[in-house]
């Protein structure tokens, strides 16, 4: 078996533009056929960003974009069209290696209630797997979330008030599993599923007792519904539009309004549904209702408003896990970096990327990172050789060190939300993800005796 030896680079600290963070702005969307006006989250498979625009492009109902993370090779590798193959993709792609995934919400054309597609990532390939025709879902806001070889979703309306399905890569087997049902299980799913390996969490943006939405979890086969939390008025959060992220203890998320001052809230709770805590209240200058899910990165937890802030046009903040240290870290100023945030950052485990809806050179949005090192993380990459393999890999992992310090390891998806955690107790370790689904995992290895000494890795599971 061959090996893949790690040797690891310094990253070195960049001066900050803020108090808190390095804003860099890497793509400004142009007026026309190259896109605009992005409403999802950024993708990473290890090399490129990948993402969607609501408009732009040859037939103004989308594209499919990719870019490298340095801001080089931005390419266009599809123009959606609403007589073929759908428009208006809001959702995040996702990947199985091979294909990437994703969701148009329709609006108009021959696909008006909505699609699941797949193309690979040169843009070849495009498939439209399955069209969804308001009995069994419509408009499919948020993106997919692959277990084996079957993609499980959510639309907005259709159903009911809104549904559950599951299809496989293929396009067969499609299943409508669970219909929600305004105050029973709430209603208007916006943000993705994530999955624990037993149960699928989610949120509904409305419905519920108190019609203010709700946190839930279900089983894959759409057995198991329970209801966790169920939102009500201000002072409480209402109207989560956003998904869940966990750290094994407790699923947090945010909520569009409520909170002490009706503008948005940061929540967690326990995935049986106990321990409900109210986090963060947003008060305006800080920021304005968060409209999608939080990424965990090192000791904080980040996220964007959409409003709010200096400029009244959004912000990136932090904050722990125990809803103290709150700061905003990035005011948006329109022009100069971008406005109107909509969705979430992500993390390839030391930067944070993300993007805009509206502002930049053309008021068309911005793709931009964020650079992390001065944020009391104490996180400094330092060269040392930690042999990791096999890197593609079928989920079991082995780690060698000869280093003879206690080494603790972090596991994390793609979207930056901590999946595993464990110690190195010796000089051979197997860090097992073979109950997780294919894609780039970050493995982070830090030493207990020194929090400066941090490695990164992107594994690729096949």
């Amino acid at each position: 078996m061959k090996k893949i030896t790690i040797v690891l680079s310094l990253l070195f600290l960049l001066k900050v533009i803020s108090t808190s963070a390095q804003f860099t702005k890497i793509h400004d969307f142009e007026v026309g056929v190259n896109g605009g006006y992005p409403f999802s989250n950024l993708f990473f498979d290890g090399t490129y960003l990948f993402g969607v625009t609501v408009y732009g492009g040859l037939h103004n109902n989308g594209i499919i974009f990719k870019v490298k993370p340095d801001g080089t090779e931005y390419t266009k590798i599809f123009d959606f069209n609403s007589m073929v193959s759908g428009c208006h993709a809001y959702a995040t792609l996702i990947s199985d290696s091979t294909y990437l995934y994703g969701t148009t919400k329709g609006d108009n054309g021959v696909n008006t209630h909505g699609t699941v597609y797949k193309i690979k990532p040169d843009g070849s390939e495009f498939t439209t797997l399955f069209t969804f025709n308001g009995l069994n879902g419509s408009s499919p806001w948020s993106g997919l979330f692959l277990i084996g070889d079957f993609l499980y979703g959510m639309t907005n309306y259709g159903g009911t008030d809104g549904t559950i399905f599951k299809i496989k890569t293929n396009g067969s087997n499609f299943e409508t599993v669970f219909n929600f049902s305004e105050t029973t299980s709430g209603r208007f799913p916006y943000g993705e599923l994530i999955y624990d390996g037993t149960f699928l969490y989610g949120t509904t943006a409305r419905g519920g007792i108190n019609y203010s939405g709700t946190v839930f979890k279900i089983l894959p086969d759409g057995t198991g519904y329970s209801k966790l939390v169920d939102f009500s008025n201000a002072p409480n959060g209402n109207y989560p539009y956003g998904s869940l992220i966990t750290d094994g203890t407790f699923l947090y998320g945010t909520t569009g309004t409520g909170g002490i001052n009706d503008i948005g809230s940061i929540f967690k709770v326990k995935p049986d549904g106990t321990e409900y805590q109210q986090l963060f209240s947003f008060s305006g200058d800080n920021g304005q209702q968060p409209m999608d899910n939080l990424v965990k990165l090192g000791d904080y937890i980040y996220g964007m408003t959409m409003f709010g802030g200096t400029n009244s046009i959004g912000t990136v903040f932090r904050i722990k896990p125990d809803g103290t240290s709150f700061s905003k870290l990035i005011d948006f100023e329109g022009n100069t970096n971008g406005s109107y945030p909509r969705r979430s950052l992500i993390s390839d485990g030391a930067l944070l990327y993300g993007m805009t809806s509206g502002g930049g050179e053309n008021n068309q949005g911005v793709i931009f990172k964020l650079s992390l090192e001065n944020l009391g993380n104490t996180e400094v990459n330092i060269r040392q050789n930690i042999t990791i393999y096999p890197n593609p890999s079928n989920g079991l992992i082995k780690l060698e060190t000869s280093l003879l310090t206690q080494l603790q390891i972090q596991v994390y998806n793609i979207l930056g939300e901590l999946i595993k955690e464990q110690s190195v107790i010796n000089q051979q370790t197997a860090i097992d993800l073979t109950n997780y689904p294919a894609g780039f995992y970050i493995i982070k290895i830090y030493d207990n005796d020194n929090a400066k000494n941090v490695m990164h890795e992107k594994i690729l599971i096949k």
